[in-house]
């Protein structure tokens, strides 16, 4: 398991960000080897913080959607 922090994350959704390719590079690599990723609370609030400052609030709620669905769970839905 790999615990998530918050600046791959906002890279990764913003493509603006210098290292925008490297994380998405990163987390399709770790979806694809079927390593399951852990996003602590904590962490899911400071990215969607993130995200809604420097994107809006359409981004945000998609990221809280994509834990949600389970997205960052590879080995299931994440739902219990």
């Amino acid at each position: 398991m790999i615990v998530c922090d918050t600046g791959p994350l906002v890279a990764a959704a913003l493509a603006k960000d210098a290292d925008h390719a490297a994380c998405v590079r990163l987390f399709t690599e770790m979806h694809e080897a079927g390593r399951q990723l852990l996003v602590p609370a904590t962490v899911a609030a400071e990215v969607g913080y993130l995200l809604a400052r420097e994107a809006g609030p359409n981004v945000e709620s998609m990221f809280l959607a994509s834990l949600a669905a389970g997205d960052f769970n590879s080995r299931g839905s994440g739902r219990r």
